[in-house]
């Protein structure tokens, strides 16, 4: 429940879909980083202002890539390939999908554990 309560703090999510099709490395140029830029400050990953964002893959960037790839579970490489686009093209609707479907999964799932148990989260190798 949290994490819908932290969802719905998000503005509406006005960003159209990041579309690249080569692997984007620091220090490249390409029109698709301004997007990228604009969803990694929706997200908060990424701190400044919206309003000066430029084409090219600068060091603030990379190390925003880097937060957001191991927040979602990817290799945290800094390079922006299909899977980083893939996870940064959620949109902020999709998100709070998946987590209304993961509540109902919860409250469906049998809570009647044995004595000793292990619950392992995945996505945080714990």
């Amino acid at each position: 429940l949290k994490a819908l309560e932290i969802i719905n703090t998000f503005p509406e999510d006005k960003i159209g879909t990041i579309e690249s099709a080569e692997k984007i490395t620091l220090h490249d140029t390409n029109p698709a980083v301004v997007n990228i830029k604009k969803r990694l400050l929706f997200w908060k990953d990424m701190s400044g202002r919206s309003d000066s964002l430029t084409k090219i893959y600068d060091q603030k960037t990379f190390e925003a890539i880097k937060k957001f790839q191991e927040r979602h579970g990817l290799a945290a490489d800094g390079v922006i390939g299909a899977g980083t686009i893939s996870a940064l093209n959620f949109s902020k609707a999709k998100r709070k999908e998946q987590i209304i479907a993961n509540l109902e999964r919860w409250r469906w799932y049998n809570n009647e554990f044995a004595k000793n148990y292990f619950i392992i989260n995945i996505p945080d190798y714990s």
